[in-house]
């Protein structure tokens, strides 16, 4: 029998997403007991035009959806940005959450949107996924694959579709799982082997639909199972070391206090750089702008509440941007 609902839960506050937000904060801090410290340390005072936030830094980590662009479309200006900071010698990488499409179709989409990123400048979670099995104890294990065939034959082409034989979950996308096979055998699975681990190769809780809600992805989805079966979480994605560990290898000659990571959304983007050593600038063009405009205190207050504090808040990369 199933623990969890067969359709897609439905998130009206972000009061909801509290407690998974404290979850991988307390999995980062549980690693690394020193970054209590700096999480709570406040030091963005006031939103500031990105031009002038990312003229100390000598690379520039983006994350996607939110921060280059919203759906379809290209935040205004954000193409504009890119190329001013590939003319001004920063070395700029895309660092997505994104384990469901293979790097060549998020490139042609992005490509679709006006920007122009190579393949080198390109770090998807699902990249991350082989070093990180081909390093750790998992890589003794079968995994049984959650998300689309495109991401299964990019990353993860030894993941199986079956419960029997599998030992551990490799959570990429939740895309078809609510209400199918996938949910049917994850269940399955858990339901023989409750500390079978959760991989989540995408951590993201939520993206901002264009209507300006809530929409839940993979990483909701493995917290719904985690509770729902004890399983452990072990995370792959952004804001874990993998993903990270992943771009910051790609960049050449910089150091780790000239990288800025520049993301939408606290739990992922801003905690993940805090817990990489490296410096971070908090987009209002996202999921965390989202819930910040329903605060009295706006975003300050949302990083109190989380307690995860940026270094930079800008209210979108490309408002400042030369044409």
């Amino acid at each position: 029998m199933n623990q969890l609902p067969t359709a897609k839960p439905h998130i009206s506050s972000a009061a909801q997403l509290a407690p998974y937000v404290g979850r991988y904060r307390a999995m980062l801090t549980g690693v690394d007991a020193s970054l209590e410290a700096r999480l709570n340390q406040p030091k963005a005072r006031a939103p500031e035009p990105f031009g002038h936030i990312v003229a100390e830094y000598d690379a520039v980590l983006l994350d996607a959806y939110g921060v280059l662009t919203h759906g379809v479309q290209a935040i205004p200006g954000a193409p504009q940005r890119v190329s001013a900071l590939r003319r001004a010698g920063k070395q700029v990488r895309v660092l997505s959450n994104n384990a469901n499409q293979a790097p060549t179709t998020v490139l042609a989409g992005l490509r679709r949107q006006g920007f122009d990123f190579t393949a080198e400048e390109l770090i998807t979670s699902g990249m991350a996924v082989r070093p990180f099995l081909q390093q750790s104890a998992h890589q003794q294990q079968t995994q049984l694959w959650i998300g689309i065939e495109e991401g299964r034959t990019a990353y993860a082409p030894a993941a199986i579709d079956s419960a029997e034989g599998a030992a551990s979950v490799l959570m990429c996308s939740d895309k078809s799982f609510f209400g199918g096979p996938q949910q049917q055998q994850a269940e399955a699975l858990l339901a023989r082997a409750p500390q079978a681990p959760i991989l989540l190769a995408n951590p993201d809780l939520v993206v901002v639909t264009v209507e300006g809600g809530f929409y839940p992805v993979s990483g909701y989805t493995a917290a719904l199972l985690s509770e729902a079966y004890g399983a452990p979480l072990v995370g792959i994605g952004k804001p874990f070391a993998p993903a990270f560990d992943l771009a910051l290898s790609t960049l050449r000659g910089v150091a780790r206090n000239r990288v800025l990571m520049v993301g939408d959304s606290l739990e992922t983007d801003i905690l993940g750089a805090r817990a990489a050593g490296i410096d971070c600038c908090l987009t209002l063009s996202g999921v965390a702008g989202l819930i910040a405009r329903t605060l009295p205190g706006g975003w300050a207050e949302l990083c109190d509440q989380r307690s995860v504090w940026p270094d930079h808040v800008t209210p979108d990369i490309g408002a400042d941007a030369a044409a």
